[in-house]
């Protein structure tokens, strides 16, 4: 079987898996397709798999942590819906940018005072709240005053983004066992 045909069909049996679950589990079952559909199509999205950071933080992140919003299950679930990539690196640079949106909580409202840019909310090793710009990487105070934040960086999780956030569209993930 041809690689194309590998992944078109990889990427339509997620759209039947997210089509038969619930909003909360899209998180999980991005994972699980990520470990037992797509690495399994070509070895380049294996090793391309092994190396995007989103993916890695969603596969090793316990969902019930994850500060996912309804807007990124929304555009997980779209993507799923699309025209499915014929190429597997494609493929994984999809799923990179669908873990990302699972696994940073994107302020709804906020875009960087330098660039105009998205700003993801993540944490230091000191606990400080930063927000980073997703264009060039500013650094950000909570109340926008530039820093250069400190090593360490990870981003925040639900407990964190819930208590900054209040009103944020977060889903509670299940965990699942």
């Amino acid at each position: 079987m041809q690689m194309s045909s590998r992944v078109r069909r990889s990427w339509h049996e997620l759209g039947k898996r997210f089509a038969a679950i619930a909003p909360e589990n899209v998180a999980f079952t991005f994972a699980e397709w990520i470990a037992s559909s797509l690495v399994q199509v070509a070895r380049p999205a294996a090793q391309a798999t092994a190396e995007a950071r989103s993916i890695q933080r969603l596969l090793h992140t316990p969902v019930e942590q994850l500060p996912t919003s309804q807007r990124a299950i929304d555009e997980a679930m779209a993507l799923a819906r699309g025209e499915a990539p014929t190429d597997p690196l494609n493929a994984v640079e999809l799923a990179h940018r669908v873990a990302h949106a699972l696994t940073v909580y994107r302020l709804p409202s906020e875009c960087c005072p330098m660039c105009q840019g998205d700003l993801d909310v993540w944490t230091s090793l000191d606990e400080d709240n930063l927000l980073l710009c997703n264009v060039l990487g500013c650094v950000w105070s909570l109340t926008l005053a530039r820093t250069t934040g400190t090593p360490g960086r990870s981003p925040a999780n639900w407990h964190n983004v819930q208590v900054l956030y209040p009103d944020a569209d977060l889903v509670a993930q299940r965990a699942r066992s």
